[in-house]
């Protein structure tokens, strides 16, 4: 989900753009508004989706709209990419496609792409095989299962393997009941689980999430303790339609979850 973020003293505000949405100095006119900015006009530009991609237009402002530095002239607007900074006035913004202020250590999201995270030096040529015999052999294994069930316990004894893990689970949404364990692997006790609201943000968002301090990260309020779930999910239960599971290797607390579907 893409969000934009600003400063406010020391503290990062954020808002995530769910849809069309207006902003400028008019906190009724505007979802995001900075009424104290006399150089904000009161509906300072738009940013809407148009094909898959984000855009955002300027609406006649009186002091008109940067874009990492760059006049935004265009009637028509121009599209936004991951980490465009913006200008409306005196107040600087950022456009970032997940959420902001993470610092990619103690907690990560979204998976970057094999060929674009490897970089293009001889050095780095085994992991790049490494990786696609990895992803190749779990693919083989996958299309060897015969059911849902199977397919589902195989997808975490892979992403396991592929991550390093020793022992993890994977919990599944099943309607108005909610989440519950589905398969375990290693030393993981019975009916735990990730905390809803990681769950939760992993659904909605449709991302990856990495969080060594739970309790500290921004994403989920400081609401991410381990809770408890249901028992592990029978062999005569189909998959819910959402999913999502940690792995781990030693005492260490991080959650893990992979993108909900």
């Amino acid at each position: 989900m893409p969000y934009l973020s600003w400063t406010e003293g020391t503290q990062l505000m954020r808002h995530a753009i769910h849809g069309a949405c207006q902003v400028g100095r008019d906190p009724v006119a505007c979802a995001v508004a900075q009424p104290g900015l006399a150089s904000v006009s009161r509906i300072h530009a738009s940013i809407d989706r148009v094909g898959g991609i984000w855009w955002i237009r300027d609406l006649d402002s009186a002091n008109g709209t940067l874009v990492n530095g760059q006049p935004l002239d265009q009637p028509q607007g121009r599209a936004l990419e991951d980490g465009d900074q913006l200008q409306l006035g005196d107040w600087r913004l950022t456009f970032t496609e997940g959420f902001p202020g993470l610092d990619g250590t103690t907690f990560a999201e979204r998976v970057g792409d094999l060929f674009q995270e490897v970089r293009p030096e001889p050095a780095q040529a085994l992991v790049l095989v490494r990786g696609i015999e990895l992803l190749q052999r779990s693919t083989e294994k996958l299309l060897r299962q015969a059911d849902a069930d199977a397919m589902v316990k195989g997808l975490l004894e892979e992403s396991l393997h592929l991550l390093g893990g020793d022992r993890g689970f994977l919990a599944m949404r099943q309607g108005e009941m909610g989440w519950r364990t589905a398969h375990r692997v290693g030393d993981v006790q019975e009916g735990i689980g990730l905390s809803r609201s990681v769950l939760d943000y992993v659904s909605s968002e449709r991302t990856a999430v990495l969080s060594n301090r739970p309790l500290a990260d921004p994403r989920f309020g400081g609401m991410s303790l381990v809770e408890l779930h249901g028992p592990a999910a029978g062999h005569d239960e189909p998959p819910g339609p959402g999913a999502g599971g940690a792995a781990g290797r030693g005492p260490a607390p991080a959650q893990r979850a992979p993108a909900g579907g």
